[in-house]
């Protein structure tokens, strides 16, 4: 920061001092326009909290969301927001990544929460359960509108829900595979069944999912592709990347029924993309190359959907 911004940074810190919640989010808003770090964005949802900019404070709040971990006034505050507008399934994710004595306080809250917005909510929680229920009568910018405005729901609803959309062949597979993440992000203790990309219905339980981002066969066949591609070609690199985390979304939570065997997927790739021919097919190599089909099929159907 220059010393015009510090200066700025201290006056948004005497007012946040005298409880000034006005003038403080406006200076921090001006400054968080320059100058976007963390501090500043704490300092901003706080003073819009207090301020009750409710709304505006989540917005800036999941710009730096996995920064408000570093420590408990923090989590409190994002919890705080999220439950001020009413996002009880962010909240329930959040809380779930922090240590398990203050995990517990805060489902606790949250589920206060929750009962009371149930009582003085009805309408509006039935309403936003309701189009959940149907999203997939939707188009897909619609169905993806209804996804974010689930977050709102009490868990119960969403589960609910979210059972009911799982096996409902209408919803994209993209909103399918992000509802199982949630799931698993919650860690819900339940067998679930979803229909998956190969029309059939399969069975899993959330808790039992590995993270995306944890998973070994995500995790060894991205460390390969910049293994074998090294920086010779940055954008092709990008291009094998963004495609298979875009594949290995369509086939979670069930990636190994795809990826048998994980450095014959990434020599397949590699081949395809350098328009390469693949002289050798073996039953694994026939296999791969049939779900790399399948799921380039639905690449295309979705970026279809999109436009």
């Amino acid at each position: 920061m220059d010393d015009k911004q510090l200066k700025m940074l201290e006056d948004a810190k005497i007012a946040i001092t005298n409880e000034n919640w006005g003038t403080a989010s406006d200076l921090l808003e001006t400054l968080y326009q320059e100058t976007p770090d963390e501090e500043v964005n704490k300092l901003l949802v706080q003073s819009l909290y207090e301020d009750e900019q409710y709304q505006t404070a989540l917005t800036y709040a999941l710009e730096f969301e996995t920064q408000y971990l570093s420590d408990s006034t923090t989590v409190e505050l994002i919890i705080a927001v999220f439950l001020a507008t009413n996002q009880f399934i962010r909240a329930r994710v959040f809380a779930n990544s922090v240590e398990f004595a203050h995990r517990v306080k805060l489902i606790a809250q949250i589920t206060r929460a929750e009962e009371q917005a149930e009582l003085d909510l009805t309408e509006t929680i039935a309403t936003n359960a309701k189009h959940f229920y149907h999203l997939g009568d939707a188009t897909f910018a619609e169905q993806k509108q209804r996804f974010e405005n689930a977050y709102q729901l009490p868990l119960n609803e969403y589960v609910k829900g979210a059972a009911f959309l799982l096996r409902d062949a209408y919803t994209s597979i993209l909103i399918r595979s992000s509802i199982v993440q949630i799931l698993q992000q919650l860690q819900l203790d339940q067998d679930l069944k979803m229909l998956w990309i190969d029309d059939q219905e399969h069975e899993f339980n959330a808790v039992k999912v590995t993270p995306l981002d944890e998973n070994p066969i995500y995790l060894n066949v991205n460390q390969l592709f910049r293994d074998l591609m090294g920086d010779d070609d940055p954008v092709l690199l990008n291009g094998l990347l963004q495609e298979f985390k875009l594949q290995m979304v369509f086939s979670y939570p069930f990636i190994e029924k795809v990826v048998v065997d994980y450095q014959v997927w990434v020599e397949i790739s590699i081949k395809k993309i350098k328009n390469q021919e693949i002289s050798e097919v073996a039953p694994e190599i026939e296999s791969m190359l049939v779900w790399q089909k399948t799921l380039s099929d639905l690449a295309e159907q979705l970026f279809r959907n999109m436009g």
